[in-house]
């Protein structure tokens, strides 16, 4: 016991330690592309979120045998992501973030990358369990649904159709690997996210619920609530 005790303070400290390593350049690429609201999110992630988090989500399933493609804007394409291509991420991903991009690849998932010439400007992903803050509520996806998530254009891109043509294949690529259905979480107050959706939405779009969280230290309290007309299939 004493010993897993160890080995799990010892994790904790590596953690700390790389977070702190990593911050003065995360900080710099945050300012540059997102500006003062960039770097307080750098440093609440390990420090503020570490303590105190809550998020509230509207939980939305797409059928996706009917999903229109949406091409890129001119000048822009959009292809999956090799795992060796990762470290050209390193001009729009923090070094934080992209160690666990190449842990979410290692797991099976799936990213999509708009670029620019040979320069990266968007990225979204498709994993098979929820991740990310919707994690914390372990809501188990049915097995024929995936889960798509991390939907990120840099600022000069924005506003230009990025954004909707990284959904629209994203949600063509969970087609092409055989599911039936995407679910996605959204914050209630992410306004591009809820316009995105809106543009990409089709037949068979469906808000299945609502969830919450509030982190407290290591201790979670979640809370789902289910619209009763799109109740979720059960998961496997």
């Amino acid at each position: 016991m004493l010993r897993s005790v160890a080995s799990g303070l010892s994790g904790r400290v590596r953690k700390y330690v790389r977070d702190m390593r990593t911050l003065p350049g995360d900080a710099r690429l945050a300012w540059r592309l997102e500006g003062p609201p960039g770097v307080w999110r750098e440093i609440a992630a390990r420090s503020f979120y570490r303590v105190f988090r809550s998020g509230r989500f509207l939980v939305v399933e797409q059928e996706l045998a009917d999903v229109a493609r949406r091409p890129p804007p001119p000048g822009v394409s959009i292809r999956r992501l090799d795992e060796l291509e990762l470290p050209v991420l390193a001009t729009i991903v923090t070094a934080r973030t992209l160690e666990r991009f190449g842990d979410h690849l290692a797991d099976g998932g799936i990213c999509l990358v708009a670029w620019r010439g040979n320069r990266p400007v968007g990225y979204t992903w498709i994993s098979r369990r929820m991740v990310g803050e919707a994690d914390a509520l372990q809501l188990p996806l049915p097995a024929d649904a995936c889960y798509g998530w991390g939907l990120y254009v840099i600022p000069g891109e924005r506003r230009g159709g990025v954004g909707t043509a990284l959904v629209s294949a994203r949600l063509a690529a969970g087609r092409e690997e055989g599911f039936r259905t995407s679910w996605r979480a959204i914050r209630v107050d992410n306004r591009p996210s809820i316009r995105t959706l809106e543009k990409t939405a089709a037949r068979g779009t469906s808000v299945l619920g609502e969830m919450s969280y509030v982190k407290v230290l290591a201790r979670f309290h979640t809370r789902y609530r289910q619209r009763e007309a799109d109740a979720p299939r059960g998961g496997e």
